[in-house]
């Protein structure tokens, strides 16, 4: 059906398209045009980066492997490169995530962010001091933060001290010891 506006009237507001035929013009009503392009837009789902599509698919996979599926880790993507962080407990696990991330298709290059847990430091330095017969009566406390760790102990002398610092140096995860023992 084809509305006309009467001469010198505007047309109605609901029109919105106007086509020419020969000379006359001819209004044709587009509301219900216009709601059923507004409601297939609506229900149109979002489509996603193909960063963000990598980045899916990449915690799936890691969610799916059981040496990785418990770690508190977090994915950003840009053009390809893969930015994973998170704490994780040694070495191991951090070479098993990063093989994950490094060998799936899309992944340009991977920055690693990963970083033992400052509670695993900790729990690593004490075992290997109560690996050491010499050592294990010892009282030290161990604190660790950010993987500098701290000794402390009232009860050793220059040679134990120089020991305990050398053992939790080696330690995974360790990037520096403070002596603070007496």
């Amino acid at each position: 059906m084809m509305f006309a506006p009467a001469h010198g009237q505007e047309p109605a507001p609901h029109v919105i398209i106007r086509t020419m035929r020969s000379r006359a013009m001819t209004w044709w009503p587009q509301g219900p045009l216009l709601a059923v392009c507004v409601v297939a837009a609506l229900l149109t789902p979002p489509t996603r980066s193909p960063d963000e599509q990598l980045r899916r698919r990449l915690l799936a996979q890691l969610q799916s492997d059981p040496a990785t599926e418990h770690l508190p880790l977090a994915i950003a993507i840009s053009s390809g490169v893969a930015t994973v962080s998170g704490g994780i407990d040694g070495r191991s696990q951090q070479a098993q995530v990063l093989a994950i991330v490094g060998r799936t298709p899309g992944v340009m290059d991977v920055i690693n962010d990963l970083t033992i847990s400052d509670r695993v430091i900790a729990q690593k330095v004490r075992d290997a001091f109560r690996a050491d017969p010499s050592l294990a009566p010892i009282p030290v406390t161990v604190t660790s933060v950010d993987g500098e760790v701290t000794l402390e102990s009232t009860q050793t002398n220059d040679a134990q001290r120089r020991l305990l610092v050398q053992i939790a140096s080696n330690v995974d995860g360790v990037v520096h010891v403070v002596d603070a023992m007496k």
